[in-house]
């Protein structure tokens, strides 16, 4: 294959990766705004912050999605735990501070 015709493909392909980062970040922003709304609501109504036992149904769940949609379940998870704990942090912080 032209070298020429292999750039343009991978530059076709960055481009549509940088389409998919930029609705990745637009969706992590809609997500940060409900965990603040969520924060919120559990200092008003006393709920702790944490919740295991809905965290790991969400984990699981999150696992089975990833496997069907042909992802690895451990990158996915990974994922998952570094939002869920800047969530949380969101959480705390945003309640706090208003």
């Amino acid at each position: 294959m032209n070298e020429n015709i292999c750039l343009l493909e991978l530059e076709n392909l960055r481009t549509e990766l940088q389409k998919l980062d930029a609705e990745f970040i637009r969706l992590l922003s809609e997500r940060q705004r409900i965990a603040c709304e969520i924060g919120a609501i559990k200092q008003r109504s006393g709920i702790s912050f944490e919740q295991p036992e809905i965290w790991n149904k969400h984990c699981l769940e999150r696992r089975k999605l990833a496997v069907a949609s042909c992802v690895h379940p451990d990158l996915v998870s990974q994922v998952f735990e570094c939002i869920h704990r800047f969530s949380i942090d969101i959480q705390q912080h945003t309640t706090t501070d208003e």
